[in-house]
């Protein structure tokens, strides 16, 4: 099938939206379609798109073009909107967007659209995109990254049931086969092997809980915590904050990542009910489907998290995770003290974490969410 991925991020970057973005194309293309990818002309644009693949694992083929549009200091963004859309109409098949507005344009261009939603609508003018873009009779599928987002836009927003799917995010399995063994991954990343380590991967600007886990972690019995990313502000601000028992890694390159995710016993999501997305103002925590969590899922070690309802979609308490109230950091500690104590369930855990997986690969995602297409 020929699909128009019409993106609005800027590609590439380190942001999630950009991340998932390349994945999702390089996976249809892998999986049989002819994808055209668009994205707006920006001065950060691939200018070695073989190392922007290497980089990211992108296997898939398919077609990066960046689109010029019309900006002045930052106004008239949405002139990409319908640029881009006159190129998908050319290109013809089928239009994939993460942008209502975008979907709708396409529509009524009588475009078969594919809209994927990551977040409530937090202006009028999205929502009204939302709500005739709902009604469109050429929309043929509507994706949201959970169902507790679903629902909580299908509250304010007349859903065609009959054509909603759930799709979690993804994962790029391949990086995280075969499972690195644990002293081995933490010789190649220069940690301890005599201590127990808990890591978090991710950012660590405010309310993603990194202070709360800092205060959790603390004074734990022969146990160390790694923390790996974020800026190079909040690197200073929680270096400023952490003790001896806490490694601030900083930002490491993507294809690195496994490797420390390999190195540890526990791996952690911390999120706060003042979780924001990067923007800092929107509060996503209640609907959101991390990417994180899906890569901890492949590292196949034991993980704890806080537990709201996005995900407890996926992971369940018990099974393959142990799932805590949030801004409590005297239930998270209690969680990790029960895990740093026993091996035989961070084992145990790990393996149904890790069984899990395959059934959120980008490949898989991409066939779920074009399936029958």
């Amino acid at each position: 099938m020929k699909i128009t991925f019409a993106s609005d991020a800027d590609l590439p970057s380190t942001s999630a939206h950009a991340v998932a973005t390349l994945h999702m194309t390089a996976a249809m293309g892998e999986i049989g379609h002819d994808v055209l990818l668009l994205a707006p002309w920006h001065t950060g644009r691939a200018r070695d798109e073989a190392a922007m693949r290497a980089e990211l694992g992108l296997r898939g083929p398919f077609t990066l073009h960046y689109v010029p549009f019309v900006s002045l200091r930052g106004r008239f963004r949405g002139s990409y909107l319908a640029i881009a859309t006159t190129i998908a109409r050319a290109n013809g098949g089928l239009v994939y967007t993460r942008n209502v507005r975008q979907a709708l344009m396409a529509a009524r261009l009588g475009l078969r659209v594919v809209v994927e939603t990551h977040q409530t609508f937090a202006s009028a003018r999205w929502l009204g995109a939302a709500r005739l873009l709902a009604r469109h009779p050429r929309l043929v599928r509507w994706i949201f990254i959970s169902r507790k987002l679903q629902d909580l836009i299908g509250e304010v927003v007349d859903l065609p049931m009959d054509r909603c799917l759930v799709a979690h995010s993804g994962v790029d399995i391949d990086r995280f086969t075969p499972v690195l063994e644990r002293n081995e991954a933490r010789r190649r990343v220069g940690l301890p092997t005599d201590r127990t380590l808990i890591v978090h991967s991710g950012h660590m600007y405010e309310g993603r809980g990194i202070e709360l886990l800092i205060e959790a972690a603390s004074e734990l019995p022969n146990t160390e915590l790694v923390l790996l990313g974020g800026t190079a502000s909040d690197v200073v601000r929680i270096r400023s904050r952490a003790g001896d028992s806490v490694r601030v890694i900083g930002h490491r390159p993507l294809g690195e990542v496994p490797t420390w995710l390999f190195a540890s016993d526990v791996l952690v999501m911390p999120y706060t009910s003042a979780t924001t997305t990067s923007d800092g103002r929107t509060r996503s925590i209640e609907w959101a489907s991390p990417m994180k969590l899906f890569e901890y899922l492949a590292a196949g070690r034991a993980i704890v998290s806080t537990r709201f309802p996005g995900l407890a979609e996926v992971l369940v308490d018990g099974h393959n995770a142990r799932l805590v109230e949030p801004d409590r950091p005297e239930a998270l500690r209690s969680a990790l003290l029960e895990l740093v104590a026993d091996s035989a369930r961070r084992s145990e855990l790990g393996t149904r974490a890790r069984e899990a997986t395959p059934a959120f690969s980008w490949r898989e995602r991409a066939r779920r969410v074009l399936d029958g297409l």
